[in-house]
């Protein structure tokens, strides 16, 4: 089956580093991520990318790339407490004529737990067979497989952002729309050791000079 990346609904989610959170002292990293949705409700992770320590310039240079490479609707950045500088310096970046996306602010309810948080969102689509990794991502693997409990947590959470930002492209049929809505009840009854009882799909993207980039991927 192949899907072009062009017919995804398609966003990227940069998650800066918390240093000063006791939680996360010496695992924090910056993480940016992109991530796209088909009609369907899949979700395919297309890029991901992290690193330790205040490096901003390189943050910055990632950033540029993933939005210039993908071309998300939107470039989401959590902004909260000391966060909220990176969030104005992707503004100035923007207003500077750089070649970002239109960015949205992502303010979590600090009364709640992160890894809830991440939880919550991944399970919207895991359980279900709706969540697609490339071969590549190693390192989201790893966080996935061994979450909540994984030494780093940045790209899940990422990948948490921008699941709660996507929508399916306006051309999906209403009755997949109802089906996800009325699924949502009981989602909450799932524990997080269900989310590894199904393989996550592997996708490899291709750039064809006629389609444009394709994912190509088997259930």
């Amino acid at each position: 089956m192949q899907v072009k990346v062009s017919d995804l609904d398609v966003v990227c989610v940069v998650d800066p580093a918390r240093t000063r959170e006791s939680e996360y002292v010496g695992n924090a990293r910056f993480a940016i991520g992109t991530t796209g949705m088909d009609v369907h409700g899949n979700v395919f992770a297309l890029d991901t990318w992290a690193i330790a320590g205040p490096d901003l310039a390189n943050v910055k240079r990632e950033m540029l790339r993933q939005c210039q490479k993908w071309h998300p609707r939107t470039l989401g950045i959590e902004s909260v407490a000391t966060q909220t500088v990176f969030a104005d310096i992707a503004f100035e970046m923007l207003l500077a004529g750089q070649e970002l996306a239109p960015i949205t602010e992502l303010k979590p309810d600090t009364r709640e737990a992160k890894k809830w948080r991440i939880k919550m969102q991944i399970q919207r689509v895991a359980p279900f067979g709706r969540l697609f990794f490339a071969p590549w991502m190693h390192e989201l693997r790893t966080e996935y497989i061994g979450f909540p409990r994984s030494q780093t947590i940045d790209l899940m959470d990422q990948l948490a952002y921008a699941i709660m930002l996507l929508n399916p492209p306006v051309d999906a049929m209403d009755d997949e729309v109802e089906d996800d809505v009325e699924a949502e009840g009981w989602m909450e009854k799932y524990d997080i050791q269900r989310l590894r009882t199904r393989p996550i799909p592997l996708i490899e993207t291709i750039d064809d000079p006629e389609l444009g980039v394709v994912l190509h991927y088997a259930r």
